[in-house]
């Protein structure tokens, strides 16, 4: 699979300078993504579509399945680096939807891929993670989240402040939060 890969960013000549060009990397936590990326020796368009997949699927085998079905799927007409990374989106979310839980073994091999930092996100809901991944890593406007998603702008919105409430406390427990800072929940609403 790794040479795979890296045949087709040679093919594609597709570099990471592209890929902060659509600003994708701009948090400290997608910068550990792009860490993690570099020590696998994986640059581009299609290891940011694995690594995409792999959060919204919770499984390295099921994001494979992804982007080999997303290249599968590409137009040659559509600019590679928008194309691959929308089709893997687009299949990791119908591949999560039908697919059967991630086994244990599966989300063992997928906590070994991630960096410590996205560990917490594997364990979100499906609809926290997903809106994370969207509006948080790739920074989808919320109304194309909504379409992708299924769901309300306003329930987007909720999902990605939850997520981000959560995170912390998903990758290193500790306490809830500051004396006098109340926790707030998706029945309350946000902002």
């Amino acid at each position: 699979m790794q040479q795979a890969l890296i045949e087709l960013e040679a093919q594609n000549e597709m570099s990471w300078k592209g890929v902060q060009a659509m600003g994708f990397y701009k948090s400290d936590v997608a910068r550990q993504m792009q860490s993690k990326i570099n020590q696998c020796n994986l640059n581009g368009p299609v290891a940011k579509a694995f690594f995409t997949a792999l959060l919204l699927t919770q499984s390295p085998q099921r994001a494979e399945a992804a982007v080999l079905e997303s290249i599968h799927l590409l137009n040659p007409d559509e600019p590679f680096e928008e194309a691959i990374l929308c089709s893997v989106v687009s299949v990791s979310v119908d591949i999560s939807n039908e697919a059967l839980p991630v086994s244990p073994e599966e989300l063992k091999e997928a906590f070994a891929v991630l960096p410590p930092e996205l560990h917490g996100v594997l364990s979100f809901s499906p609809d926290l993670r997903r809106c994370f991944v969207l509006r948080i890593l790739l920074h989808l406007p919320r109304e194309a989240c909504a379409r992708i998603l299924n769901l309300t702008t306003n329930r987007i919105d909720q999902f990605k402040c939850e997520a981000l409430w959560s995170l912390p406390n998903a990758v290193d427990p500790g306490p809830a939060a500051e004396p006098g800072c109340a926790r707030p929940s998706l029945e309350s609403g946000y902002q």
